[in-house]
């Protein structure tokens, strides 16, 4: 219903300036245990293509209204259509102009996203080394974020805390797949692994502290959502068993890059 109301809602927007959309991420992936899709924590992605690079509100004035009020009709739109659903689904909208201009671009296949909008096109895909090597770029980047965590986490308390753990979701969820791509002959096929299946991964690699701090942190969701999204520990929880996904991911990282100058010599 989520997509069906985005559909409506990017179409009144954009019209002809719309070229596609499709929607990813662990909200269209099959679910095979909790941990899959959390409530409030796990995204509905939504990825747009314009036939502009003039982005999505391209005239200034009135931009900030217009971007508010398209996620107002969002949640109103979706309340309507099912009042008695137990949360409005977490977006994110993304633009393929944008993203496409980034080094660290990874087209995904067509068969692992879902048609929202138009024909997709797509964007041709990368080498399978290509993406180890900016996956294991994007695991050493989290050395900066690992740094400012404790500075961030010491003076955070009851709701303030969310504003962390939101930094946090959409480093943790991508962080162990990059790990597994290292092994995979096909890179693209873990992006396409739901949470269930990234654990077991992990296990058969013998990177069982990762698998279990990654099924804690989901379990916390769980439990923040089930507390009515007031339970401070469970948060606090979350957090801890986050750090520890991003840091041994790192490590790991860290051991990849130095074993792999080693061996030049």
């Amino acid at each position: 219903m989520a997509l069906t109301v985005w559909k409506q809602l990017l179409e009144d927007l954009l019209g002809e300036r719309l070229e596609y959309a499709y929607a990813k991420g662990s909200a269209i992936k099959t679910w095979d245990s909790p941990i899959d899709y959390v409530p409030c924590v796990s995204d509905l992605d939504i990825h747009v293509k314009l036939t502009d690079d003039l982005g999505m509100f391209p005239i200034r004035d009135g931009a900030f209204s217009a971007a508010l009020a398209l996620s107002e009709r969002y949640e109103t739109g979706f309340l309507a259509a099912r009042p008695d659903n137990v949360h409005v689904p977490r977006t994110q909208i993304m633009l393929l102009n944008d993203m496409a201009k980034e080094s660290w671009f990874v087209a995904p296949r067509l068969s692992d996203v879902r048609p929202v909008i138009g024909e997709i096109r797509g964007y041709p895909l990368m080498a399978p080394d290509a993406i180890r090597q900016i996956d294991l770029e994007r695991l050493l980047a989290l050395n900066t974020l690992l740094n400012e965590l404790p500075m961030k986490a010491c003076d955070r308390s009851t709701i303030d805390l969310w504003t962390l753990v939101r930094q946090m979701t959409w480093n943790v969820s991508p962080t162990p797949v990059r790990v597994l791509t290292q092994y995979n002959p096909d890179p693209l096929d873990c992006w396409s692994w739901n949470r269930t299946r990234v654990c077991n991964e992990l296990l058969a690699i013998h990177m069982n502290e990762v698998a279990d701090a990654c099924r804690a942190f989901y379990v916390s969701g769980w439990k923040w959502f089930l507390s009515g999204l007031r339970s401070s520990a469970a948060l606090r929880e979350m957090i801890r068993q986050g750090y520890s996904v991003l840091n041994q991911c790192y490590s790991f990282a860290e051991t990849r890059r130095r074993d792999a100058m080693n061996a030049e010599l």
